[in-house]
């Protein structure tokens, strides 16, 4: 059995430790997250259509496209004091929420799905401190699961839902977002520990039953990064991939 399974009292902070790591900061508290959960299960529900009013509401276009926000969503933003009524439109209720609204949202979603699939210990945006040889440097996890012995570390994209086939750059961000969270994982964990990479794009292509991005999924699997995009986010699969990936036994 591998070591960090026989700890008696194992802790993220004292498993990284073997890597020369530590915790910088506490990152997200989960009571704040747990705080904000109807709204960040509404948002990944139909991530679409938050997707369509999110660049009104940070600022990225006019703000009348945060209009588009569907009233059952703007109900659930503006009941978590994320978004605040600005006239006729929304806007960020803060610069915490503005953060949230850019991708925090989905950090804290995976955290949350990690605890309900009976994670023992979670950090959600967790920054990390590391050093090598006479080198420090500072990282920051989106989450870190701890399920008895064995790490989970996930890295959440919240990047645009569709995959155009001409769109390089989309590609390469997501080709890009596989190498860091390989690196995060060969960098912070251990032979038991297991990495996901989460994004908001659909990379399944159901009507022809393929993968819209063959090159991502086989160096997935090639790395061993558990991909998981728009097709896998729902709440009751996100959960149960975690189960299944912090529980099953380590060799």
């Amino acid at each position: 059995m591998h070591p960090s399974l026989t700890d008696p009292q194992p802790s993220i902070a004292s498993l990284i430790a073997r890597r020369d790591a530590w915790l910088d900061g506490m990152g997200t508290p989960l009571a704040e997250a747990e705080a904000r959960a109807a709204a960040t299960r509404a948002i990944a529900a139909d991530f679409p259509a938050f997707e369509r009013a999110r660049d009104g509401l940070i600022g990225r276009v006019a703000a009348r496209g945060a209009g588009a926000l569907p009233p059952a969503l703007g109900r659930a933003l503006a009941a978590a004091h994320v978004i605040a009524p600005v006239g006729h439109a929304w806007q960020p209720a803060s610069a915490e929420a503005h953060r949230y609204l850019r991708g925090g949202w989905l950090e804290e979603y995976i955290g949350l799905a990690a605890q309900a699939a009976g994670a023992d210990e979670i950090r959600i945006g967790q920054v990390l401190g590391w050093r090598a040889a006479a080198y420090e440097g500072r990282n920051e996890i989106d989450t870190i699961a701890r399920f008895g012995g064995r790490l989970v570390f996930a890295s959440a994209k919240a990047l645009r839902s569709r995959l155009d086939a001409g769109d390089i750059g989309h590609r390469e961000r997501l080709m890009d977002a596989l190498q860091e969270a390989d690196n995060l994982v060969d960098h912070f964990g251990d032979a038991a520990s297991a990495v996901l990479l989460v994004v908001t794009t659909d990379l399944v292509d159901e009507a022809r039953h393929a993968v819209r991005y063959a090159q991502l999924h086989g160096k997935a699997a090639a790395l061993g990064v558990q991909l998981v995009g728009l097709e896998g986010l729902g709440w009751d699969a996100l959960v149960a991939r975690f189960r299944q990936t912090g529980l099953t036994a380590v060799a």
